[in-house]
């Protein structure tokens, strides 16, 4: 959180220079802690449904005829190990050029699909991380925050509150659940 509000104040000067451009594209780290909030914690939480083709096919053992729809939800693959080292870690620096090997980045890529992926894609993808990215850089200008948590979760490693989370959450069209909970307090010259 120092970091990524380290890298938002010394980028912008005021509030009203954040904007969509230049400026805010160089904020690695934004967009890395974007991505990383993304995949553990992805706004849809279905699957991404195929048929089995001609023949049929076999997953783990099990024989799969041709013509089924068969489907692995999008946070079970922004969560396997083959993708992701410590998969169930907050590690934005696993996007960040620099930081981690470009080979490990690349397979991390084509694994991320926290807005579906091909033609059945969400359109507003571009649209919706060009609104995070402005209004987590505003709110991080602004205001100095440090995660409150919930009720009983004072005890919980983050692997038990991603399950909790998980447990608690509703999946309509986008996934809905409680918190994060966030204090906030205006900064200084904020």
């Amino acid at each position: 959180m120092h970091a990524l509000t380290k890298e938002i104040r010394d980028t912008f000067t005021n509030i009203a220079e954040i904007r969509t451009g230049k400026a805010l594209n160089s904020c690695k780290l934004l967009t890395a802690c974007i991505d990383e909030t993304l995949r553990l914690s992805p706004i849809i939480g279905g699957c991404l449904m195929r048929e089995v083709g001609p023949g049929g096919t076999s997953i783990d053992g099990h024989l799969i005829p041709a013509g089924v729809d068969v489907g692995v939800p999008f946070h079970v693959i922004m969560r396997n190990p083959k993708y992701y080292e410590a998969p169930l870690e907050f590690r934005p620096q696993r996007w960040l050029s620099g930081e981690t090997p470009p080979e490990e980045i690349k397979v991390a890529r084509a694994a991320f699909c926290p807005f579906g992926v091909g033609p059945t894609g969400c359109v507003g993808k571009s649209w919706a991380l060009v609104e995070m990215k402005m209004t987590l850089a505003q709110l991080l200008f602004r205001y100095d925050m440090q995660k409150d948590k919930a009720e009983g979760e004072d005890h919980l490693s983050v692997t038990q509150r991603l399950q909790r989370r998980e447990r608690d959450s509703l999946d309509r069209f986008v996934i809905t659940n409680k918190g994060p909970f966030v204090k906030f307090r205006l900064a200084r010259g904020g």
